[in-house]
């Protein structure tokens, strides 16, 4: 009955990069090539998206903000797997 609707974000899938804006595809592009990956792009009511990145080791997250630039220091919850 609780059925898992999360799914990863990916690079190839494409659909999560739709709604990010320039910058923030090109941050995207820059911390991917640190190992860092697209998790998921939250898309609240009203707001403009958040895409959050993992990275390489899993143990730290981030926003990519609307400018493009990168957020570590947030306050955001997050569900766990």
């Amino acid at each position: 009955m609780d059925q898992e609707r999360r799914q990863a974000g990916t690079r190839e899938g494409g659909d999560e990069n739709e709604s990010l804006n320039e910058a923030q595809l090109q941050a995207l592009q820059t911390v991917e090539r640190f190992g860092w990956r697209l998790r998921f792009v939250r898309k609240p009511l009203f707001l403009e998206p958040v895409p959050v990145v993992y990275s390489p080791e899993g143990k730290a997250f981030a926003v990519i903000e609307e400018d493009g630039k990168l957020n570590t220091e947030i306050d955001i919850r997050l569900r766990e797997d």
